[in-house]
């Protein structure tokens, strides 16, 4: 539990070098209120979009199948023709302000942990500029999702690098996971002296 107190204290100290027993119980309870709170900023935006996708299905019984069960709605549209674009901006901002409190608050604590282990902390900005460019791109993939009708091939493209950047993200986080539980190096370096 000190390990954590301690974290938040030093949520703003980017200075000297840190453990990976100090870390980790700090990086897992902002990851896990960050898991948290994105699913609960998400979910009234989720709900007014299918609410938005349900009344165009319903205004439209010619362009959309609405299956109903005691237990659940099923909405599939087979023509998006005259369907408003889908408000995926409320969706990606709430998901946005979360991951930047949850960047704000684990920057110091990566960096004195690849402080650690004999790196520069501007080695975590690599799959945060991933992550950044691909909501972005997601977001705006969204949007056109249900305005493109007759050529699909701009669309296409835009899946297609949208989802590169989010593998790359991918790809670029679990090396930076690896980074940081690899133990750190012994002795003094040029961050300072070991950690206690």
């Amino acid at each position: 539990m000190n390990t954590i107190f301690r974290g938040f204290k030093k949520v703003l100290d980017f200075k000297g070098r840190d453990r990976r027993s100090s870390f980790w119980p700090y990086a897992g309870v902002i990851i896990a209120g960050g898991v948290v709170a994105t699913v609960v900023a998400m979910v009234p935006a989720a709900v007014r979009m299918f609410n938005q996708t349900l009344a165009f299905a319903e205004a439209n019984p010619d362009k959309a199948t609405i299956t109903r069960t005691p237990t659940s709605v099923h909405v599939r549209i087979h023509d998006p023709t005259g369907m408003s674009a889908m408000d995926v901006v409320s969706m990606v901002w709430p998901m946005s302000l979360v991951l930047v409190v949850m960047a704000l608050l684990l920057a110091a604590a990566i960096t004195r942990r690849l402080h650690d282990r004999g790196l520069s902390g501007f080695w975590a900005l690599i799959p945060l500029a991933f992550y950044g460019f691909g909501l972005a791109s997601w977001a705006r993939l969204m949007s056109s999702a249900f305005t493109q009708t007759a050529d699909a091939a701009p669309f296409i493209v835009d899946f297609m690098l949208t989802m590169l950047v989010v593998l790359l993200g991918q790809l670029s986080m679990i090396v930076m996971m690896i980074m940081l539980a690899l133990k750190g190096k012994t002795g003094p370096n040029r961050y300072g002296s070991e950690p206690v």
